[in-house]
């Protein structure tokens, strides 16, 4: 047998080479700062845009989809909790619709809070339809008789969609202060 081989120790380094520029290993220990030139960027503030913003400025609101989607399934839980209680639409929608349009025009973003303030009567339409096509049996006459009597409940849902939305409208500003004084002095300029 041979003998066995002793791997040789690597060799040090005695002098150590000076790293300047963007090979130091300390180039970022301070912030990174964006290149491109502008203003910060709303997460430096941890806020986000005013037109991004829900009812709290300082947390992102959903998108319009999602407060169509919110709606919905608020409306659809409460269209089948009535269905499965009394067997026909009633209390238990209004109340779905309600939560429901008040959840999505609390949470949407600033930017779209028209689509939360109008979107009561399609949304109860659309529940309203599916839920009397599937439990009176298709006949359409009876469907469209049961979307004319949810009118109220429908009212009820965009005067609170309409109440909420014009709230935030007139509490939340889009423009920050800053940006409300430089264009207040641009316009005496």
């Amino acid at each position: 047998m041979g003998s066995a081989r002793v791997p040789a120790e690597p060799p040090t380094l005695t002098h150590r080479p000076r790293l300047t520029g963007s090979a130091r290993p300390d180039r970022y220990r301070d912030r990174v700062r964006s290149a491109r030139p502008g203003p910060p960027s709303p997460s430096a503030d941890r806020r986000p845009d005013p037109a991004d913003a829900s009812v709290l400025p300082s947390v992102r609101g959903i998108p319009s989809w999602a407060a169509v989607l919110v709606a919905v399934a608020a409306t659809v839980v409460g269209a089948v909790i009535d269905q499965a209680v009394s067997g026909r639409l009633g209390a238990g929608m209004l109340v779905g619709l309600v939560v429901g349009i008040a959840a999505a025009a609390l949470a949407v973003r600033r930017g779209s809070i028209f689509t939360a303030m109008v979107q009561a009567p399609l949304v109860l339409l659309v529940v309203d339809l599916v839920v009397s096509l599937l439990t009176i049996s298709g006949r359409l006459t009876l469907t469209l008789i049961a979307v004319v009597q949810a009118f109220p409940t429908m009212a009820i849902g965009t005067a609170v969609g309409l109440v909420l939305g014009l709230i935030r409208i007139l509490a939340q500003a889009l423009r920050r202060p800053a940006d409300r004084t430089a264009a207040g002095r641009r316009a005496h300029a």
